[in-house]
């Protein structure tokens, strides 16, 4: 779907014959010096795959001619197959690019015509795995917001080059490259070239992504054959308790504890890959590699299982400039940036934290208020989505990115009319009826008095007036049921705010996909409760078709999410909880485990060496929370 937004100033394969007369075609199209007519062709039909080569020897954690960067080495070596009996992960779907690959990649092309000049402005794509949908558009729309959300599949756009059809697809969720945990990014673009010969179609994947690949990583091309006549099955998923692996729970194995074949030395696979050749890096993409295989023992003696943690040869290759593309980021300093969420809701991005907006008939309802600096451009934002009177602020924790401008805000609102007018103030003690009511968790109201710095308390205008003590506090605003929770995880003053007929959850600190979870045992913040939080978070999120869409989460920090990233940031912090508490118990002290970096895997997509919140202050948090 196009997404606006706004700134604001502040089937099984075909016959194996068949595909040997398309290769003997094919060949003598070239020796003919036969072209294509430079025009565009019509996607358009029911394309069934032929038979093709799987990358890969197929030996569990092999990754011989994958240019991976070292997070993507480590991150593979920490996967388990149990993942895929995790019943949060039951109905994740291959993405687009990954599913094109496989044998069950029947594609359906329809075209999306514009009425007034009979134009094909875009192709609506169906895949039988996993009924993965996309939109192929041509009308020139550019990509949306960084912030907006990501899918399976995707938002593409195409050009012609001649008779080939250029595709671009950014907007990602994470995903896999191999079902053996090998993953691509959610930071990752994929061009693919997709040209029609005839009653064939071609296509040829180059993926780019800072993450997890040292270089551009160009897939094999695939082909399909135009098949009108072969119906498209379904392919249907519904969650389901199929596993004795606990809800809730993290599989993955520790470092240097991992059983996969492609990791053990002293296995040779059918191909007799060496091992080393097996450990990846964009060194192995290299014909000129070949000739070094020779020289290679298949199952050296004395070899270093932990070699897999190694940074491969050629991995700090930078990876190289998309064509013509250019990533749409963050709004820059000063800017407010407006996207709708759903329902009733919008989320405001660029004043600190992120913040959440509910407007209806009853006025307006504010989820966190940003920085300080940050408060006019903040009211100029609201005010363009709704002129209605600002009535409640919910703070979601104490920290100023998130409270900032609670004084202005709230003083630009008013009080929801209470009793009567000799009346002087609201309920729950109010400070007054000429003010927005502030809504937080008791210990939120304690932190802006007494800040655990040791700074200087928050004006007294955005204290909170409507605190709660319970485990969750009910409004009915704007014809809808908004539910406030508290549930510890950063701080333990954190709060999660559910919309439920918008379906949309405003998630504060406990998500956050811009770095490391800020947790700070000094606040009573701990990795175990933020675990336990995310996990709460899941139960409430629930996802549409395929483990995606459904409720939306508006994040403290980065892009709209929804179930998948929820799950995706509960693994890894479940995943690193799991390696620090096992140094612990092995007996290492606080310095020895900040050295040891158990963030691996996870460190170019969330880490940080420099500003208020590094790597070594997350890992150093964790350990505290985890040893007290």
């Amino acid at each position: 779907m196009a997404y606006r937004g706004r700134m604001m100033s502040g089937a099984g394969p075909a016959p194996a014959a068949t595909g040997y007369a398309v290769a003997c075609t094919l060949s003598l199209m070239l020796a003919l010096g036969i072209a294509p007519a430079a025009a565009q062709m019509d996607l358009t039909g029911m394309w069934v795959p032929l038979p093709r080569n799987q990358d890969g020897s197929g030996d569990t954690g092999d990754a011989a001619g994958i240019p991976w960067s070292i997070d993507g080495r480590r991150r593979a070596h920490s996967w388990s197959a149990e993942e895929f009996d995790t019943a949060e992960w039951v109905c994740r779907p291959h993405a687009w690019n990954y599913s094109i690959e496989g044998p069950l990649s029947q594609i359906r092309f329809l075209p999306i015509i514009d009425r007034a000049t009979q134009r094909i402005i875009a192709y609506r794509g169906h895949i039988q795995m996993e009924q993965q949908e996309t939109v192929i558009w041509l009308d020139g729309r550019p990509h949306p917001p960084a912030n907006a959300p990501h899918t399976w599949s995707g938002f593409t756009t195409g050009e012609w080059e001649g008779d080939v059809l250029v595709t671009t697809t950014t907007h990602l969720k994470e995903a896999y490259m191999r079902r053996t945990g090998l993953m691509r990014s959610d930071r990752a673009t994929v061009r693919t070239r997709w040209r029609r010969i005839g009653n064939y179609l071609q296509a040829t994947t180059i993926l780019y992504d800072p993450i997890y690949f040292s270089e551009p990583y160009v897939r094999s091309t695939n082909m399909w054959v135009n098949m009108p006549e072969r119906p498209m099955s379904p392919y249907p998923c519904e969650e389901a308790t199929e596993t004795v692996v606990p809800r809730g729970s993290v599989s993955h194995f520790l470092p240097g504890r991992s059983p996969l074949p492609g990791l053990d030395p002293d296995r040779a696979d059918e191909f007799g890959t060496p091992y080393e050749a097996k450990l990846g890096g964009a060194h192995t993409t290299l014909p000129g590699y070949v000739d070094e295989l020779a020289g290679m023992e298949v199952a050296p003696d004395g070899a270093d299982p932990a070699a897999v943690f190694e940074r491969p040869p050629g991995e700090d290759i930078a990876p190289q400039p998309l064509w013509g593309i250019e990533p749409q980021g963050a709004p820059a300093p000063g800017e407010i940036q407006v996207l709708p969420v759903q329902g009733n809701v919008h989320a405001l991005f660029g004043a600190g934290a992120n913040i959440t907006v509910q407007a209806g008939e009853d006025g307006v309802l504010v989820v966190d208020t940003g920085l300080e600096s940050m408060s006019e451009a903040v009211l100029e934002a609201i005010r363009s989505i709704s002129d209605g009177p600002i009535r409640y602020i919910v703070n979601t924790t104490h920290t100023r990115e998130h409270t900032g401008g609670n004084d202005v805000i709230a003083a630009a609102g008013e009080q929801v009319p209470w009793r009567d007018a000799n009346y002087s103030s609201g309920p729950q003690g109010a400070l007054g009826r000429d003010k927005a009511s502030v809504i937080a968790y008791l210990n939120v109201f304690t932190r802006m008095i007494v800040p655990p710095d040791g700074g200087e308390p928050l004006p007294e205008g955005g204290w909170p007036d409507n605190t709660y003590s319970t485990p969750w506090k009910r409004l009915h605003f704007n014809d809808e049921p908004v539910v406030i929770a508290h549930r510890p995880g950063t701080s333990d003053s954190n709060s999660v705010v559910l919309f439920r007929k918008s379906d949309v959850v405003s998630a504060g600190d406990l998500l956050d996909l811009t770095r490391f979870p800020r947790v700070d045992p000094d606040t009573g913040g701990s990795i175990q409760a933020l675990v336990d939080a995310l996990n709460y978070l899941i139960s409430i999120v629930a996802p549409a078709e395929n483990s995606a869409g459904g409720t939306l989460v508006v994040p403290g920090r980065g892009r709209i999410a929804d179930y998948a990233e929820v799950a995706y940031y509960r693994d890894l912090v479940g995943v690193i909880r799991d390696r620090i508490q096992d140094m612990i118990d092995r007996g290492m002290s606080r310095e020895e485990v900040i050295a040891a970096g158990p963030t691996w895997g996870y460190d170019a997509r969330y880490g940080s060496d420099s500003g208020d919140w590094t790597t070594d202050m997350f890992v150093g948090a964790a350990y505290d929370s985890l040893a007290r």
